[in-house]
């Protein structure tokens, strides 16, 4: 096993508790088809010494920064669902804030819902770009791990 390989097998384990919790604090991610685990996103206070640990720079893609947590974002190149994000803080965000209360880790779970859901106002902030395209952190502990719940895919008559 690689050291990716193992990190992915660490990280999927606390993301999978971090979905229950989603699901239980969030019940309309729960209704109807579920949500889809998209992406894990792992805090890290130098992105690229993360990388060199995980197959070196150049297995990873940088992608469009994460406003909602404060993040510049790299992605791991060619690897299946969910997609592995290094995320390094570039703003005092909820990300910082995260790694200033619990270090290097999970720091977030990124989830395509199969609908559109009906949320107010006060559901969260969002954004109409990210590293996945337009998304919405939900509310929650302000230093992590973050729900980052994604436009459902559009479809063809609605």
């Amino acid at each position: 096993m690689t050291d990716l390989e193992a990190w992915r097998a660490a990280l999927g384990e606390a993301a999978a508790a971090q979905l229950a919790e989603a699901h239980r604090a969030h019940p309309w991610l729960g209704t109807g088809p579920r949500a889809r685990l998209m992406a894990i996103g792992a805090s890290t206070v130098d992105w690229e010494r993360a990388a060199r640990s995980l197959g070196g720079p150049a297995a990873w893609d940088l992608l469009d920064r994460d406003p909602l947590l404060g993040a510049t974002v790299h992605g791991a190149r060619g690897a299946d669902e969910p997609l592995m994000l290094l995320l390094e803080p570039d703003t005092e965000g909820p990300l910082a804030a995260g790694l200033a209360r619990f270090g290097e880790g999970l720091a977030a779970i990124y989830l395509r819902p199969a609908h559109r859901p009906q949320l107010t106002l006060s559901a969260g902030r969002t954004a109409p770009a990210g590293p996945l395209g337009p998304a919405r952190l939900l509310p929650g502990p302000r230093w992590g791990p973050h729900v980052v719940v994604l436009e459902p895919r559009a479809t063809i008559g609605g």
